[in-house]
C-alpha cells in the first residue's frame, strides 16, 4: 500500500480527515484510521533507494509510531539488537535494517486541500462506463494488480467529479475492493451524493457480519468513533440519518460483545451531553437527537436495561429491551409461560419435558442459561401484570389457563407441528399424542377441522401410522372418532384426509375411516353394498388401478346393479351413458380399468366388441345428430382401450363410412379429448411396462399411424363442398401439439428405458420427421389450398403457443430433440429444393438458398443451443452461409418482374440467423466473442459500399438492434459492439478533450453521410427479409409468389437513411 498517496487522497478529500492516517492492526492484515500530529501528517515514503523487505514494511504499518521513533534513531549510532521497536521481529533484530527503514521515511510537502482530484495514469478504457458491469469489474481487477487501491479510487472520483464516468462506476469499484479506505474515500468527497449514498451502503453490509475480525477491520478502518463522529459531522441530515441506520441495522442477536460494547461507546459519544462518560465530545451543533437513537437497539443489554429504569426523555429503551429478549431468549421465555399456563392441568410435568425436547431455540450454553431464566422469569411477569398486552411478539399473546380450546391452539398444535417438522422418535410421538387425547377425552374438547393447512395433530398421528401401522393404529382411530368426519357419499368427505398419506395406504384408511364413522367394513359384501361408495374419476386419482377395479367388481357382484358408477367426470370418455339411459356406461369403465391395470388384450377385445355394437346404431341413425352422437361414442370405446392401433380402426371406419357427413366429421375431428391427444403423443403414462426396447417402439410407430389415418380424413375431407377448416384446426394442431409433449416427456423415456440419445430419436422423433415431411409434401399439392398448408412454415404454423415461449435452450431440452429439428430441417429443405426445382423459373444467383431459407427451416421453435454445431450442425451450417456472406452478396440483382417473381421469400434473414449464432443466455464472455467475430467479418467483407464511417455506423446500429429481442438486453450488446468497433480503428464516439474547452460538440469530426441511391443486392434483402415475419408467421405468404416483393424493394433502396 502506498502509504503517501492514501495520505494524499485523504487530505485532499476533505480539510476534516487531513489529520488522519492509515495503520496495520496487530494481526497484519485489517487497517485502520487514526489522528496523528502535525509533524506526522507530512511523512511520506521515499520513491527510489529503498529496500523494501518485511523491516520497512512492518514499519509503514505503524506509522504513528514510525514518526516519533525514527527522527531520534537516526541522529545517534545504533549496535544494540535490543530496543529497536515494534518491528524488531521484521527486522530480524538488525540496528542497520531498522536505520534503513527509517531513512525512506522523509518530510512531505504540504497538499493542496481541494477536490481537484488529480487523474492517475491508469490502463483503463476511455469508455469503461459502457461495458456491462461484468465487464468492468474484470477492467478493474486487472488495474489492481498494477496499482493500489487509492490510485484506482482517486482515478475513478476523478472522472466521475469530471463527468466522464456516472457513480455506479465507483458502485462495481466497492465490489471489487470493498476495504475501508475506498468507503472512506466515498465517504469523504463532496462532489455526489450518489458516491457517498453507494458507500453507506457497502459499509452497512460489512458491518452487519458477526464475525469479530471481520466486523473489527471495518470498524477500526473507519478510524471507530472518532472518525465515524467526523464524518457525521460533515454528512447532511439526509445522510446522518442513513448512517445511524447503517449501524443500527447491522446489528444482530448472534453479535459478539465487542461489537455492542462499541456501538454503545459510539452512541454515549453521540449523546455527549447528556452522558458525562463519554469519551469523546460530539463535534456537530445539530439537533439530530432523533437519528442517533436509532443506534439504541444496537447498544448492550447491560446499557439498554439501565436506561429503561432511568432514562427520562421518553425514548422506549423497555420496548426496546423487551424485544431484544424475546429474541435473545425465546425459547426460555416460552419455557416460563408455559409452565405458569400448565398449572391448572394434569401431567404438567411430563408437556413441559416435551417442550424443552423438541423446542429448536433452547439452545443456549450453561453460563447464559441463568442470565435467559431471569429475563424470562422478569418479562413473564411484566406481560402477565399488563395482561399479556406486550410488544415483545407481533400478536398478543394467548392465555391458556382453565380454557381447553385455547390450550389445544396454543400448546398442543406448536408441539406437533414441531414434532412433524423434526421427526423425532417414535416413542416421543407417541407420548405427544397420548397425552393430547388424554387431554381431549377429559376435556371434551374436538380438535380443529380437516381444512387446517398447518401441520396438526391428525398429520403427526398419519405420518406415525404410515410409518409403524400395528403400533399407531389404535391413536388413529381414536382421532377419527374426535374428528367427526362427515364422509358424505363414498370416498368424497375423505379426500381431504386420504390425501395426506402415500397411494399405498389409502385403501386401509378408508376402511378404518368407514369403520370408525359409519360401522361398516367395506371388506364385506353385506357392509359394501350400503356403504354407498361411488366409482368416480376422483377414485381413479385416489386410489391405485387395481384397488378401483376391484372394488369395481365387488360392487357389481354386491349391488347387482351399475348405479355406483359416477357420470360426473370431467372427462366426456369417463362420463358417458348407456344408450336411451342417464346411468353411467359399465363397458367402457371396465375397458379403461383393464387398460389402467395392464390387461391390454382383455381391454382390446371389450373395445372391439362394444365398438362394433355402437357404430350399428351409428350406421342406423335416422337423423345427422343421432348418427354424430352414436360414430363418437364408438370411437370413445377405441379411445378408452389406450390402444393406437384399435384407436386407429374407428378413424378409418369414418373415413370410409362418414367423411361426406358433416355432423359426423364436425363430432369427430372437432375436438379432441385428453386421452385421444395421449394416444397421438404415443408415450404411455406408466412406462414401467415397456420395459423393453420391442414395445415401446411398436407403440409409437402405431401413433404415427394413428396421425396418418386422422389426417387422410382432413384431406379428403378438404376436398368436400361441405368442407369448413374451423373443424380441423384441432385436427392441423395435433403435429405441434405432439412435438411440445414428447420433447417434455422423452427425458422422462430415457430414464425409464435406460437408452442412449441416438436411441430415443430412433423411437421417438425418426418416423415423426417422416410424417411432417408427407403432410406437408401432400398440403402443397393443387386441390389442398384450403388447408393453408403451402406456406413455407408448412404444418408447424399451426403451433398454439407464443413463439417467445419455443426459444431451446441448453438446459431445456434433451440432445434428441435438437436432432429431430436438425433432421427436419434438413428434410423439409430438400423437399421444398425438389419442388422449386420442378416449378422452374429464372436461375438465381448461387448465393440464394436452394430450398428454404433460414428463418423459415423450424418456426416457430428457435434453437438456441451454446453448442449448436454439435446438436445441430445442419441449422448451424445454414445460419453460417446466412451470417458470413461473401463478397458476392454485394453483387447487384436484377428488379425485374420474372426475377421477382423466382425469388419470392426465398431470401436468409440475416438477423435470424445472427440471433441462432449468438443466443441470448450465452455467458457474457461467450456473446462478445461471437459478435466480435460477426462484426468484423461484416466490416471487412460485405462493406464494400461504403466508407470506414459510414461501415462503422451501419454496422454498429443494425448489429447492436438485430442481435437480441427484447429492449432491456440492448445497451449490452451496444456496449460490445462500441467495443469492437474501438479495437478495430473505428472509433464512432469523439474522446473528450484533455484540455478544459467552455462547449464540447459530440458531432464535431464526424462527417455527414449524403444520400444516394445505391442499386439492389442480396445482401439488401437479407438484411430487411424480417418484414414480412408477421404475415409469414400466420401463413399468409406462400413462398411461391412476387407479392409484396417490390414493397420490400422499395423499403431498403435507400437503405443509407439507416445511418444518416
Amino acid at each position: 500500500m502506498k502509504f503517501t498517496t492514501i495520505l494524499s487522497i485523504l487530505a485532499i478529500l476533505t480539510p476534516a480527515l487531513s489529520g488522519i492516517t492509515i495503520e496495520r492492526l496487530p494481526d497484519g492484515v485489517g487497517l485502520k484510521a487514526i489522528s496523528v500530529p502535525d509533524d506526522v501528517s507530512r511523512i511520506k515514503k521515499r520513491t527510489g533507494g529503498c529496500n523494501r523487505d518485511n523491516c520497512l514494511r512492518a514499519m509503514t504499518a505503524r506509522i504513528s509510531t514510525a514518526s516519533q521513533f525514527c527522527p531520534s534513531f537516526t541522529t545517534d549510532t545504533v549496535t544494540a539488537t535490543t530496543g529497536l521497536g515494534p518491528w524488531q521481529t521484521q527486522c530480524g533484530s538488525n540496528p542497520a535494517r531498522v536505520s534503513s527503514a527509517c531513512s525512506c521515511l522523509v518530510p512531505l510537502t504540504a497538499i493542496a486541500r481541494n477536490n481537484n482530484l488529480t487523474m492517475a495514469t491508469l490502463s483503463l478504457p476511455e469508455k469503461l462506463h459502457l461495458l456491462a458491469r461484468k465487464e468492468v469489474s474484470e477492467h478493474l481487477r486487472v488495474a489492481l494488480a498494477k496499482y493500489s487501491h487509492v490510485d484506482i479510487t482517486s482515478h475513478i472520483l476523478t472522472t466521475v467529479q469530471s463527468g466522464t464516468y456516472p457513480a455506479s462506476i465507483f458502485n462495481v469499484w466497492l465490489c471489487v475492493s470493498p476495504n475501508p479506505l475506498t468507503i472512506l474515500s466515498g465517504l469523504s468527497q463532496t462532489f455526489s451524493s450518489s458516491i457517498r449514498k453507494i458507500s453507506i451502503k457497502t459499509l452497512w453490509r460489512h458491518l452487519r457480519s458477526n464475525k469479530l475480525e471481520k466486523w473489527r477491520n471495518m470498524w477500526e478502518g473507519m478510524g471507530g468513533t472518532t472518525g465515524l463522529l467526523k464524518i457525521l459531522s460533515e454528512a447532511s441530515a439526509a445522510e446522518v440519518k442513513l448512517l445511524c441506520g447503517c449501524v443500527s441495522w447491522s446489528s444482530r442477536v448472534s453479535d459478539p460483545p465487542q461489537k455492542r460494547e462499541a456501538y454503545t461507546e459510539f452512541f454515549k459519544c453521540l449523546f455527549s451531553t447528556r452522558f458525562e462518560d463519554a469519551e469523546w465530545k460530539n463535534p456537530d451543533d445539530r439537533k439530530l437527537d432523533g437519528f442517533y437513537e436509532l443506534i439504541g437497539k444496537a447498544c448492550t443489554m447491560e446499557f439498554i436495561e439501565q436506561q429503561a429504569e432511568t432514562d427520562d426523555t421518553g425514548y422506549d429503551w423497555k420496548g426496546i429491551r423487551d424485544k431484544l429478549a424475546w429474541k435473545v431468549y425465546k425459547g426460555y421465555f416460552e419455557y416460563a409461560r408455559l409452565q405458569a399456563d400448565l398449572e391448572d392441568f394434569p401431567r404438567a410435568d411430563e408437556w413441559l419435558g416435551l417442550f424443552v425436547e423438541l423446542y429448536s431455540s433452547f439452545k443456549t450454553t450453561a453460563e447464559e442459561a441463568p442470565l435467559a431464566v431471569k429475563f424470562s422469569s422478569e418479562l413473564l411477569e411484566r406481560t402477565k401484570k399488563d395482561k399479556w398486552q406486550s410488544d415483545i411478539r407481533k400478536t398478543k399473546p394467548i392465555r391458556y389457563s382453565k380454557n381447553s380450546k385455547s390450550f389445544v391452539e396454543g400448546i398442543i398444535y406448536p408441539l406437533t407441528r414441531r414434532a412433524y417438522k423434526t421427526r423425532p422418535s417414535l416413542e416421543t410421538i407417541k407420548r405427544i399424542l397420548e397425552l393430547s387425547l388424554a387431554h381431549l377425552e377429559e376435556n371434551k374438547t374436538g380438535p380443529a377441522t380437516l381444512k387446517r393447512d398447518t401441520h396438526d395433530l391428525l398429520d403427526l398421528t398419519l405420518f406415525a401410522w404410515t410409518t409403524a401401522p400395528e403400533t399407531f393404529e389404535v391413536h388413529l382411530r381414536k382421532f377419527i372418532k374426535l374428528y367427526r368426519l362427515d364422509a358424505g357419499a363414498g370416498a368424497y368427505g375423505y379426500s381431504p384426509l386420504l390425501l395426506r398419506v402415500p397411494m399405498s395406504s389409502r385403501y386401509r384408511l378408508l376402511q378404518i375411516c368407514m369403520i370408525e364413522t359409519k360401522g361398516l367394513d367395506i371388506d364385506l359384501k353385506s357392509d359394501l353394498r350400503n356403504s354407498g361408495i361411488l366409482i368416480s374419476q376422483r377414485a381413479l386419482e385416489l386410489f391405485p388401478a387395481e384397488i378401483v377395479l376391484d372394488l369395481y367388481s365387488r360392487l357389481k357382484e354386491a349391488t347387482g346393479n351399475m348405479n355406483f358408477l359416477s357420470t360426473l367426470s370431467p372427462s366426456p370418455i369417463l362420463g358417458l351413458t348407456q344408450v336411451d339411459s342417464q346411468l353411467a356406461d359399465p363397458d367402457i369403465w371396465q375397458i379403461s380399468l383393464l387398460h389402467k391395470t395392464a390387461r391390454q388384450a382383455e381391454a382390446d377385445e371389450l373395445a372391439l366388441k362394444c365398438f362394433t355394437a355402437r357404430k350399428a346404431k351409428a350406421m342406423a341413425g335416422s337423423t345427422p345428430q343421432i348418427r354424430a352422437q352414436r360414430a363418437k361414442e364408438a370411437v370413445y370405446y377405441t379411445i378408452a382401450s389406450g390402444s393406437p392401433a384399435v384407436y386407429m380402426k374407428s378413424i378409418e371406419w369414418i373415413l370410409q363410412r362418414f367423411i361426406r357427413d358433416f355432423s359426423v366429421a364436425s363430432a369427430i375431428f372437432g375436438e379432441y379429448t385428453k386421452e385421444s391427444t395421449a394416444l397421438a403423443v404415443g408415450i404411455p403414462g406408466d412406462l414401467e411396462i415397456y420395459s423393453n426396447l420391442d414395445s415401446l417402439p411398436k407403440r409409437i410407430s402405431e401413433s404415427h399411424e394413428l396421425l396418418e389415418a386422422i389426417f387422410e380424413n382432413m384431406f379428403a375431407a378438404a376436398k368436400e363442398p361441405s368442407f369448413n377448416l374451423g373443424t380441423w384446426s384441432a385436427t392441423l394442431g395435433l403435429i405441434p401439439h405432439v412435438i411440445r409433449q414428447r420433447m417434455t416427456l422423452s427425458d422422462r423415456v430415457q430414464r425409464a428405458l435406460g437408452i442412449t440419445n441416438d436411441n430415443v430419436f430412433d423411437i421417438l422423433w425418426a418416423g415423426l420427421v417422416d410424417l411432417v415431411v408427407k403432410v406437408e409434401r401432400k398440403g402443397l399439392q393443387p386441390g389442398y389450398e384450403k388447408l393453408g398448408l403451402n406456406t413455407i412454415r408448412g404444418v408447424l404454423v399451426y403451433e398454439s403457443q407464443n413463439p417467445y415461449h419455443l426459444k431451446l435452450k441448453d438446459s431445456d431440452v434433451p440432445p434428441s430433440s435438437y436432432k429431430f429439428f436438425d433432421e427436419l430441417a434438413k428434410a423439409r429443405d430438400g423437399m421444398w429444393r425438389e419442388l422449386r426445382e420442378e416449378i422452374g423459373g429464372i436461375a438465381l444467383p448461387e448465393i440464394f438458398p436452394k430450398g428454404l431459407p433460414i428463418q423459415a427451416l423450424t418456426w416457430p421453435y428457435t434453437l438456441a443451443s451454446s453448442e449448436l454445431e454439435l446438436s445441430a450442425p445442419y441449422i448451424y451450417k445454414r445460419a453460417q452461409q446466412a451470417v458470413y456472406l461473401q463478397e458476392d452478396a454485394e453483387d447487384t440483382i436484377s428488379t425485374d418482374e420474372e426475377t421477382w417473381s423466382s425469388i419470392g421469400l426465398f431470401v436468409d434473414d440475416f438477423g435470424a440467423a445472427l440471433r441462432i449464432l449468438v443466443p441470448q443466455h450465452l455467458n457474457f464472455v461467450e456473446k462478445k466473442a461471437r459478435l466480435k467475430q460477426v462484426l468484423q467479418h461484416a466490416v471487412k467483407n460485405v462493406s464494400g459500399r461504403f466508407n470506414k464511417t459510414e461501415a462503422a455506423t451501419f454496422w454498429e446500429h443494425y448489429i447492436s438492434t438485430k442481435s437480441w429481442d427484447y429492449a432491456w438486453d440492448g445497451d449490452k450488446y451496444t456496449a460490445i459492439v462500441h467495443q469492437t468497433l474501438d479495437e478495430e480503428g473505428l472509433d464512432l464516439w469523439p474522446v473528450v478533450p484533455d484540455i478544459s474547452t467552455e462547449e464540447w460538440n459530440p458531432r464535431e469530426g464526424i462527417a455527414a453521410s449524403p444520400l444516394r441511391e445505391l442499386k439492389m443486392t442480396y445482401l439488401d434483402l437479407s438484411l430487411h427479409a424480417d418484414n414480412y415475419q408477421l404475415k409469414m408467421r400466420y401463413g399468409q405468404e406462400t413462398g411461391l409468389s412476387a407479392q409484396n416483393t417490390t414493397l420490400l424493394y422499395e423499403k431498403v433502396k435507400y437503405y443509407p437513411l439507416f445511418y444518416t
